[in-house]
């Protein structure tokens, strides 16, 4: 199934979902408001997961993207040393120093 865009759904839809995702409503308030555009078996929770992004399809920065600057860290924590990957773009790095 093709996933639609957000185009394909109605203004008001789309609105209700900015408020449950900002805060502004629960979720089952979004629901409860979302059955209205709940037509031909479809649920307000089957709206719901066509609406809700799906990070695993965004788009990756390839490992060897020339504007990332990428290293591996050592802080220090009350639990003894820690190490993580850092990335930082080098435009941002770029206007740090200068």
């Amino acid at each position: 199934m093709e996933r639609k865009k957000a185009s394909d759904f109605p203004r008001e839809l789309l609105s209700l979902l900015d408020g449950y995702v900002h805060g502004g409503i629960s979720r089952r308030q979004f629901l409860d408001r979302a059955q209205k555009f709940a037509v031909g078996g479809v649920t307000a929770m089957a709206l719901f997961e066509m609406l809700r992004p799906n990070y695993a399809w965004a788009i990756q920065v390839p490992p060897d993207d020339k504007r990332i600057k990428a290293s591996t860290e050592t802080v220090p924590s009350p639990q003894g040393m820690w190490r993580g990957a850092s990335r930082s773009p080098i435009s941002l790095l770029s206007r740090r120093t200068s």
